[in-house]
């Protein structure tokens, strides 16, 4: 399977499932298998783990908002981060566009209820930090 995917992305719970079911002790094993670009994994409300050319990006999310409903987070949250990519900001500020992103998609029920457009997601995300984890 290497080599055959650009970007993979995981949330903790799949993450730990593969890591189990290949008998593997950490995220950078995982990558070994794949060999992708970057991998993703999220971690709710805990932030968000990159890992790319072999090196471990941790980074915590700063956008706290009252969650109603997480279905759909961790997608939304790619959704404004290959937004970032594919404009080419650097990643901090694909972060915070995923951090916009899967906090507008937990404040309402079911995962199309609640979303920002693109310039309220550039305000948003121009008032947040990202902190190394």
């Amino acid at each position: 399977m290497k080599h055959k995917f650009s970007i993979i992305n995981f949330n903790e719970r799949v993450s730990n499932y593969l890591k189990t079911r290949f008998n593997l002790n950490s995220d950078e094993q995982l990558y070994s298998i794949f060999e992708p670009k970057l991998i993703t994994i999220t971690f709710g409300k805990k932030g968000v783990e990159f890992i790319y050319n072999n090196n471990v990006y941790k980074y915590s999310l700063t956008c706290s908002t009252p969650e109603v409903d997480s279905t759909g987070a961790g997608d939304a949250f790619m959704s404004g981060f290959i937004y970032g990519l594919y404009h080419h900001y650097p990643i901090e500020q694909c972060i915070k566009f995923g951090n916009v992103t899967g906090s507008a998609c937990v404040q309402g029920m079911g995962c199309i209820s609640n979303f920002v457009n693109e310039e309220q997601l550039l305000e948003i995300a121009g008032t947040l930090e990202v902190r190394d984890l």
